[in-house]
């Protein structure tokens, strides 16, 4: 992360040397910016070497807070250098100017004090949290969703295929562990698919031992590993003090008896699944274990053949006997409304949380006014703030980088539905200057297999060898890119 700053702020440091001349009348305030900068800089360069996963949460955060600064200053330097060009072609009529213009000078040079002291509080706040982490009076963690929003399950629509494909591979003919990964993009009911596989009736009967683990981004492997124990006994603070590797092989004690299924549900890193995977004994029994998770490659390394499961995104019908069920429950959808309800069932294009978060605002006693005002426009809905949504897809947008945020935010450029052209894409983003000045071309082509990767982005198309050729993004998706890249004001 001390990279980012450490380009960004080389950014604007080059930028001033090139149009020194034209900055003369702020060149101080500048300066002085860009030391306390370049010193930060260093310092969370260091910080980042040494810190514990509490402080890896607040240097993420404070990283975030002075990209904001230095792209401020990049735009009030930038402002600065175009009114004195201006000035400047005015010629001899600028002298009758001069008044107005040396107010500009000033207050240019007043703001680019505010942000130098925007910087400093942001160092001043974030060296007394460190110290208090590192004197344990608080713990710092990033917000994170321990319990994701799913579909409940008598509402579940759209999964009996594919539930069987999963309880197939379960039941196949091997006495060997075996992982079986599902991935798929946030909202599209991985979870709920595992909760109908890991509830029904057969598989309880054949799997004596069944155990939930939800891991989410910020794993705590001991806690997750004590969680198991409990299931097994009630004795578990003779536990606490011991070290993680040795409740692994308490765990397997426990599984090494029986045919155990485990679910490793929200896995978000290779490195994650790999500290968890060593407490699940191969014993020769057929157990087996399901991963769900939103990254391709996750998948793909966990499941045991290398073949995930991609969960589909529901039909039109699906959709609109989803949306009946969560608004109607067991009444019939008035025949007035059913235009208004399979139109915007299909605006919500396969995605059971779009569909479950838009019957959230409509119920038996909505007006046909209502009905056709989601219907209209129904993206705000499902990405209004501190929605379910709106917050799934935050947690895989902010796992990237700095870079890759505004490769994906710039997608909303396109229209709502478009089917983008990989190539053209990557030429835009380099255009923009997204890309590092490092081998461009293929790092945009790495950005944008990372974006898919992580299921923010559909691969529509592909060519002969079997890179991508077009591209396409969710609606709700697109969405989000806007709201996002407007509050940033990313163009």
């Amino acid at each position: 992360m001390d990279a980012v700053i450490e380009l960004l702020v080389n950014k604007v440091a080059t930028f001033v040397d090139e149009n020194v001349k034209l900055i003369y009348g702020i060149k101080d305030q500048v300066d002085e910016l860009l030391e306390v900068l370049k010193s930060f800089n260093a310092y969370l360069k260091e910080a980042s070497k040494n810190s514990r996963v509490d402080e890896n949460a607040v240097l993420g955060d404070v990283v975030e807070k002075i990209q904001g600064v230095v792209d401020d200053a990049q735009d009030a330097i930038d402002q600065y250098v175009i009114d004195r060009r201006n000035h400047l072609a005015q010629g001899i009529t600028r002298y009758m100017k001069k008044v107005p213009y040396l107010k500009k000078v000033n207050d240019s040079a007043k703001q680019i004090d505010r942000i130098k002291q925007r910087a400093l509080t942001i160092r001043q706040e974030h060296f007394a949290t460190m110290e208090k982490l590192q004197n344990g009076i608080s713990h710092v963690t990033n917000v994170v969703i321990h319990h994701q929003p799913v579909v409940e399950e008598e509402d579940v629509v759209g999964f009996d295929g594919e539930a069987q494909t999963i309880k197939d591979r379960l039941n196949e003919d091997s006495n060997d562990l075996a992982f079986i990964s599902i991935v798929g993009m946030a909202g599209l009911g991985k979870t709920t698919l595992t909760k109908k596989v890991f509830s029904d009736s057969e598989i309880q009967y054949k799997f004596f031992t069944r155990l939930w683990v939800y891991v989410s981004q910020n794993i705590d492997r001991k806690q997750i590993f004590l969680n198991i124990l409990s299931n097994f006994t009630k004795e578990i603070d003779c536990f606490k003090c011991i070290a993680d590797d040795q409740l692994a092989d308490r765990i397997k004690t426990y599984l090494e008896g029986g045919k155990y299924l485990i679910v490793m549900d929200d896995v978000w890193e290779m490195s994650h699944f790999k500290l968890l995977k060593i407490a699940f004994p191969n014993n020769r029994k057929g157990s087996r274990v399901l991963v769900t998770t939103r990254e391709q490659e996750v998948a793909k390394h966990a499941d045991s053949i290398g073949k995930p499961h991609k969960l589909k995104f529901l039909s039109d019908d699906e959709s609109w006997e989803l949306l009946q069920k969560k608004v109607f429950r067991k009444e019939l959808c008035p025949p007035n409304l059913e235009t208004y309800g399979r139109s915007i069932a299909k605006k919500c294009n396969g995605l059971p949380l779009a569909v479950v978060v838009i019957a959230g605002v409509l119920n038996v006693d909505s007006t046909p006014r209502d009905w056709i005002k989601v219907d209209n426009d129904p993206f705000p809905v499902i990405n209004q703030k501190n929605q379910d949504y709106n917050e799934l897809v935050k947690l895989s947008y902010n796992k990237l980088d700095f870079h890759k945020k505004k490769c994906f935010l710039y997608l909303a450029v396109f229209p709502i539905g478009h089917e983008i052209c990989a190539w053209k894409l990557i030429r835009l983003w380099i255009a923009e200057g997204f890309i590092p000045p490092v081998e461009v071309e293929a790092t945009a082509e790495a950005y944008l297999k990372d974006i898919v990767n992580r299921n923010l982005l559909m691969v529509s198309k592909k060519r002969a060898d079997g890179e991508i050729k077009t591209c396409r993004l969710h609606d709700t998706m697109h969405m989000f890119c806007k709201l996002e890249a407007m509050n940033k004001k990313l163009f």
